[in-house]
């Protein structure tokens, strides 16, 4: 993966991380005390009430960032941390690989996160890349005004 630019976005991360694993969906949230902000989702047309903002409770992300370490998850429909999320019920998420994003302070302050909607088995490389794409979006979501600054 590209060493990020000052100009990558959200959004591109996303996409290039769709495109490098061939997820069906990619998405990169931020957790705020009450709601995840949607910064990019590629591949699922969400609800309208849910286009900019999740709320507590709904994505798989919230645990990865609870966790603060990545989730792995081949089957989403039979996990028991999953069972009866509404990611997985309404929006159909049959698998997911996710990582935490970090803020300056070290604390978990959002996700991105690979989505299938079947079973899928995730393979060490697509983890690899998932966990290298965190680490450009979280220097675009928590860092990016230092670089800025500083240089």
């Amino acid at each position: 993966m590209a060493e990020i630019r000052i100009s990558e976005t959200a959004g591109g991360i996303a996409a290039r991380l769709k495109r490098d694993i061939e997820a069906s969906v990619v998405l990169i949230t931020e957790t705020l005390q009450d709601k995840h902000v949607v910064h990019a989702c590629i591949g699922l047309e969400l609800p309208q009430r849910l286009r900019h903002e999740l709320p507590l409770g709904y994505p798989v992300c919230e645990h990865t960032v609870a966790m603060g370490f990545p989730l792995i998850v081949d089957d989403a429909f039979n996990h028991p941390l999953l069972t009866g999320n509404p990611a997985v019920t309404e929006l159909g998420i049959g698998s997911y690989a996710g990582a935490p994003l970090f803020r300056i302070d070290g604390q978990a302050g959002g996700a991105i996160c690979a989505m299938q909607p079947h079973i899928h088995r995730w393979s060490a490389a697509q983890i690899e890349i998932i966990l290298e794409a965190s680490r450009s979006a979280e220097k675009v979501l928590f860092q990016q005004f230092i670089t800025m600054r500083c240089s």
